[in-house]
């Protein structure tokens, strides 16, 4: 800083040149240091807002399917079909209307190809209800299967499937282990990370197999 009189003798004082781009350059540094930091921390938000996002579709998808399978019936017509990468039933399901709720016979069908998982539902008792189609999880699942369970007799354990034919079977399983892979995908850096989570749906209705169907 430098100091200048002025003809009355008194000090005048004020910044030269170098010492006011010093403060520019030190003014800069700062506030770039706290625009990367804020930069990162909204990354960061980002990722764990995509992940969890992700994260409580799945479960809440392989909460919606227990509640189906869990009020999944055997009925001729429509027999409980399974493969590892399909399934069909149908099942009893509340419905809610403005003015109560009634019970709803649906014919509830999944379908996963191309990446792609297909929900269809038609109601049985309402013949004049439109089937409805819908796309689960569409952006970042990455597989999904099917697994078909009986109570085997001789070991008392419960055995697993990967088809199930209610012909063959005269049932319908007793439990059904769904297997979900998804991708997790950070925009910002384009970094990949896989989750599996997996869940045993028991179901009321089934029936107990016996050894020599597995």
């Amino acid at each position: 800083m430098r100091e200048n009189y002025n003809t009355h003798g008194r000090t005048l004082t004020g910044f030269t040149l170098i010492e006011f781009l010093l403060a520019i350059t030190l003014f800069l540094v700062v506030s770039s240091s706290l625009y990367l930091a804020l930069q990162s921390g909204l990354m960061l938000y980002k990722r764990g807002e995509v992940g969890l996002s992700s994260y409580h579709r799945t479960t809440h998808f392989l909460n919606s399917i227990s509640r189906e399978l869990r009020n999944a019936v055997q009925y001729s017509s429509v027999p409980f079909e399974g493969k590892k990468t399909s399934m069909s039933f149908p099942a009893v399901l509340g419905r809610y209307t403005k003015d109560n709720k009634c019970d709803d016979f649906v014919h509830i069908e999944y379908t996963f190809a191309s990446k792609k998982l297909v929900k269809k539902e038609k109601s049985l008792s309402r013949k004049n209800e439109k089937e409805t189609k819908t796309n689960i999880l569409p952006s970042y699942l990455k597989n999904i299967s099917f697994q078909y369970g009986f109570f085997s007799e001789t070991d008392e354990s419960i055995v697993w499937k990967d088809t199930w034919s209610a012909e063959d079977q005269q049932s319908i399983p007793q439990a059904v282990k769904v297997t979900v892979w998804i991708t997790f995908i950070d925009n910002g850096r384009g970094e990949k990370g896989d989750k599996t989570i997996e869940k045993k749906i028991w179901i009321p209705h089934g029936q107990w197999g016996r050894e020599e169907n597995t």
